[in-house]
Formats: structure tokens, sequence, C-alpha cells
């Protein structure tokens, strides 16, 4: 994520220049964003049910909606969020494991 930002970013530092903003201001946390879902309280309906209407109802709508091109990801993180914040650092006491997506040229 941080790399297609930075990424887009240079391709319109004309345009960014031309309004008065440098691209040397551009700061990208190194911070992780953890994604998942919380519940008020612990949900009655069976796992299943709710994958299955997760993956009827809502998957194609955010599909459509926010990720009609192709994304590509590079790692996925486990990691263990102690506050909710979903700011995580990338450190030993918060990132369990790393799962690397695309092949080593070693």
């Amino acid at each position: 994520m941080r790399r297609c930002i930075a990424e887009e970013t240079l391709k319109h530092q004309k345009e960014l220049q031309s309004v008065g903003i440098g691209i040397q201001t551009l700061s990208i946390p190194g911070i992780v964003h953890s994604t998942f879902l919380r519940f008020r309280k612990v949900p009655t309906t069976r796992g299943e049910i709710v994958q299955s209407k997760f993956e009827t109802h809502v998957l194609p709508q955010l599909k459509q909606t926010f990720f009609s091109k192709p994304i590509t990801l590079t790692d996925v993180k486990l990691v263990c969020e102690r506050i909710p914040y979903m700011h995580i650092p990338v450190d030993d006491h918060h990132v369990f494991d790393v799962y690397n997506l695309v092949a080593s040229n070693t």
C-alpha cells in the first residue's frame, strides 16, 4: 500500500506542484493497519452462516465499489492488536508471522 501511494504521488507530481504541494511533504508511517470485524457482544449465529452471508451480500458490493481494479499484495501479517487502535508497530511484539506472497529470487 505504501509503495502504491508513493508511486501514484510521483505520477501526479506536476499536478501537485501546480497547486503548491511538494511531494517531499508525503510521509507514510511505518505502521500496519489491521482490518477485522468487531462485535459488541459474542455473536449467537454460527460462523458458517455469517461467512456465507458475507460472501453472498457483502463481498460482491466491496469488489464492485472499492476493488474494481486488481490489488497486488506482497505479504500478509498475522498480528495481535492489544489495544483497539488499528495502527500496529511492525515489531516482534505485535507481528506474530509474515506470509510472503511473492516468490523470492534467491
